[in-house]
């Protein structure tokens, strides 16, 4: 978990790499919140999940994510975070070894994710949850 957390801290902290590659868009600058919420794929990832972003969303307010209703409010936060991890590790295979996904693709290494990497991250009695992250992403394949 500690890439996870430098990660976070990082966004957190409004890191702004100068580089404009944002999702194969050369003139977007590449923010946090571009990143994460707002490039073409982010904001249609969130979109096929039912997550309602504000145009002022921002990486400091992920806890204020509304969470849809076809998601469990245990550990949304959690959800979230996998999510954002997942979106940053695309981008990383985007930017260094030109490997794209599709929307399907990513929503399924996403599921695979939630399921093989996260869920012992959950309490044992709360481990059904990671299998509704399983059915969000599968739903909106």
């Amino acid at each position: 978990m500690p890439n996870v957390c430098h990660f976070f801290q990082l966004a957190i902290g409004s890191w702004n790499v100068q580089q404009a590659i944002a999702y194969k868009q050369p003139r977007a600058p590449e923010t946090a919140e571009h990143l994460l919420f707002f490039c073409p794929f982010s904001s249609a990832f969130w979109q096929r999940l039912g997550v309602q972003l504000e145009p002022d969303t921002a990486v400091r307010d992920l806890h204020h994510l509304q969470k849809p209703g076809s998601l469990p409010p245990t550990h949304f936060d959690t959800f979230v975070l996998l999510c954002c991890w997942q979106l940053w590790k695309c981008r990383n295979g985007i930017v260094f070894t030109q490997k794209s996904m599709t929307l399907p693709q990513f929503l399924q290494s996403c599921k695979l994710e939630a399921r093989v990497a996260w869920s012992y991250r959950l309490p044992k009695w709360d481990l059904g949850v990671s299998d509704l992250w399983w059915s969000a992403f599968s739903s909106a394949m």
